[in-house]
């Protein structure tokens, strides 16, 4: 008997080791293939970049697959070959990229550079021309890793239906919403659900492209749907949209709204931020900008100035000087720098008066700084009578007399800070 009782125990125990040696074995599977389908998983794969020395670009918007060829795993190509990069530049001008500028880009796209390995040329000139970009890759390929883990679950009307069987299950009667205005909504309404409407799309957008990219968003909210949007709450998900996310977009907003979850359309016009030069390190007060200083990065969002007081290319800064000094990623404005100083306050200088042919040499002091061209108070010896004068080389200026005005007339003209010539 107690045999029997021992023998039972021994099978009973032996049976639940098994079970739960096949549950840590699929446990420890499954963990596997998750790994291999992570985001980090695509990033430990090599991308070989090989970037071609000149490219043409035919859209506004200028695309990875512009300037270089890929090579790797299809999930990574497909990725990050149609990622948009930036403006292309205006008809009959260029841009030039460098390895280092596109790397950031992908850096920002999530992919690590230990995982980039680069052929071809160093440098990437791009011309804009006329026509349109050819299809490179298969929109019906299958999606990446990163694409899997973003993807949005199918969204459905939410339904009317009677308590009751099946049978009794009735649709709401159509209604011409066009002809009415929502009671309740005032533009500080319209105006918060555009926030927060404009807030989800750009974390969508982020997420879709898996960078921390910033986007010009102007959406356009159904007045039906504005009390809903202005509850930040009331949004649950956000799908829609194509890539290269640039231009007329529609995205479906999946909100909570008084008969449960529902599907609506919003439209809206996505623009990519403006490329602005900056600085790409400290730099202090007069000092001459060279190539090396400079970067370009996206237009600042929430900037209190526009993107027309900045500087779009690297080559018209290289050689002026700086009127204030400047922080890393710090966007410069076309007031913040000047030719290099030539003339300093308190100099003793050279007057040159020109009248007709004649040219009279004098001293005098300055009473303000600038450059080259620059227009600055300057006393003359022995009367201190001060005049407007152009600074024509170092130490030295010009007064032009001429006749039926006393060039002393002209003194009363603004100071240099608003006459200084800005190139």
């Amino acid at each position: 008997m107690i045999k029997t009782w021992k023998s039972s125990i021994w099978h009973w125990f032996a049976d639940w080791s098994f079970l739960a040696v096949v549950a840590f074995v699929g446990l420890l599977s499954s963990s596997q293939h998750v790994w291999a389908d992570s985001p980090l998983a695509m990033r430990a794969s090599t991308v070989t970049v090989t970037l071609r020395a000149k490219a043409d670009c035919p859209s506004n918007v200028l695309l990875l697959s512009d300037m270089v060829e890929l090579q790797g795993s299809d999930a990574i190509v497909h990725q990050i070959a149609e990622l948009p990069l930036a403006p292309a530049p205006s008809m009959g001008s260029k841009q030039t990229w460098s390895r280092s500028s596109i790397e950031k880009m992908l850096q920002l796209r999530g992919l690590a550079s230990e995982a980039i390995r680069w052929k071809g040329a160093n440098e990437c000139e791009v011309h804009r021309v006329d026509g349109v970009r050819a299809k490179k890759f298969d929109s019906n390929a299958p999606k990446g890793a990163m694409d899997a883990l973003v993807e949005m679950p199918v969204i459905h009307q939410a339904q009317y239906t009677q308590v009751g069987t099946a049978e009794n299950s009735i649709k709401p009667p159509s209604v011409d919403r066009t002809k009415f205005t929502a009671p309740f909504t005032t533009p500080v309404t319209l105006s918060v659900a555009e926030r927060f409407a404009s807030e989800a799309i750009s974390n969508y957008l982020q997420t879709k492209t898996n960078s921390n990219g910033r986007w010009i968003i102007k959406v356009n909210i159904p007045s039906e749907y504005a009390g809903l949007l202005s509850q930040r709450a009331k949004i649950l998900g956000v799908a829609g949209g194509q890539p290269p996310w640039e231009g007329d977009q529609e995205f479906q907003f999946l909100i909570k709204g008084p008969n449960g979850e529902q599907s609506i359309p919003i439209r809206s016009v996505i623009q990519l931020p403006e490329m602005v030069v900056s600085a790409n390190r400290p730099l202090a007060k007069g000092y001459v900008l060279k190539e090396e200083d400079l970067d370009w990065i996206p237009f600042p969002p929430g900037a209190k100035f526009g993107a027309d007081d900045c500087f779009k290319t690297v080559e018209s800064l290289v050689g002026q000087q700086l009127r204030r000094s400047m922080s890393t990623q710090q966007v410069i404005r076309m007031n913040e720098v000047g030719p290099p100083t030539l003339i300093q306050v308190g100099d003793v200088i050279q007057v040159e008066v020109i009248s007709g042919a004649v040219v009279v040499g004098t001293q005098g002091r300055a009473i303000e700084f600038g450059g080259m061209d620059d227009l600055i108070q300057v006393e003359i010896e022995p009367n201190r009578n001060r005049v407007l004068a152009r600074i024509i080389n170092e130490k030295t200026v010009e007064v032009v007399a001429s006749s039926g005005r006393s060039s002393s007339s002209k003194s009363k003209t603004p100071n240099a800070s608003q006459t200084k010539t800005i190139r």
